[in-house]
């Protein structure tokens, strides 16, 4: 098991632990609306601290170990 660690753009952080690996995007924002926390990925994409890579759609696999992901507004041209 591991933490997953959300810092959005407004806010106050939000942190997941135990979680397990193998996560989609779209099960993380289950798991954030199940504790009130909304998470909209037609208008935010998420971005890991340690490899920098970016997740825009519910389908992707997060990285496996302890993150932390960083909220951002997607590019309204879709350039994100």
């Amino acid at each position: 098991m591991r933490r997953i660690k959300i810092m959005p753009e407004v806010g106050s952080p939000m942190t997941f632990e135990p979680i397990e690996n193998n996560l989609s995007v779209g099960e993380l924002i289950v798991k954030c609306g199940e504790k009130g926390f909304s998470l909209d990925i037609k208008s935010t994409s998420l971005r890991d601290k340690a490899s920098r890579e970016t997740f825009t759609t519910p389908d992707a696999i997060l990285p496996d170990g302890d993150i932390t992901l960083f909220t951002l507004p997607k590019d309204p041209k879709g350039n994100i």
